[in-house]
């Protein structure tokens, strides 16, 4: 069953969904009361690593590290009525909009930062990780998506645990988080 946190005018859904084989998350953060779909078995996971065009984040700690990242001029990223030229990525598997820390913080508070975050953890970046960006056209359209995928992160106090997962940016303000 879900978990829910109100903190202001936000809503944290928490629940288990490797059990139910769900592999992505679809959402549109800029309507009130948006809902999120569960979709199963999905074929949107775009893998980045050997792909032209694709960008390694690269950050200064390897266990907390934020890095800033420009959005490419032709992307247009609208979040809640907001255009965002740059986005900070964190090794931890998360996006945020606005400058802030690479640790963990609660997010039932309300001081907690607007994040997204496909699979917020303890993450580590080790010798066979990486975490990289790239902007690709949505099949069919001219719409632009902006992809952060986190490849084989170790999990700390998880020696030889590996997860890859991302972030799919739309700029119709649509998030797609999808587990590889």
């Amino acid at each position: 069953d879900p978990e829910l946190f109100s903190r202001g005018d936000s809503t944290l859904l928490s629940w288990t969904l490797a059990s139910l084989g769900i592999l992505e998350l679809v959402g549109l953060p800029g309507l009130q009361g948006a809902e999120i779909v569960p979709v199963q078995n999905s074929g949107n996971f775009i893998d980045l690593r050997d792909t032209l065009g694709s960008n390694d984040v690269r950050f200064d700690d390897t266990l907390d590290g934020v890095t800033r990242v420009a959005l490419p001029r032709s992307f247009q990223l609208w979040l809640q009525g907001r255009r965002y030229e740059t986005l900070y990525v964190g090794v931890n598997g998360f996006v945020a909009p606005t400058a802030l820390t690479g640790a963990n913080a609660d997010l039932t508070q309300a001081s907690a930062p607007d994040v997204f975050a496909p699979l917020w953890g303890d993450f580590q970046l080790n010798a066979g990780s990486r975490v990289v960006t790239a902007v690709r056209n949505r099949p069919g359209t001219n719409e632009q998506l902006f992809f952060v995928q986190w490849d084989s992160l170790e999990r700390v106090g998880e020696p030889g645990s590996s997860y890859t997962f991302e972030s799919q940016l739309y700029e119709s303000d649509q998030v797609l988080f999808v587990y590889g």
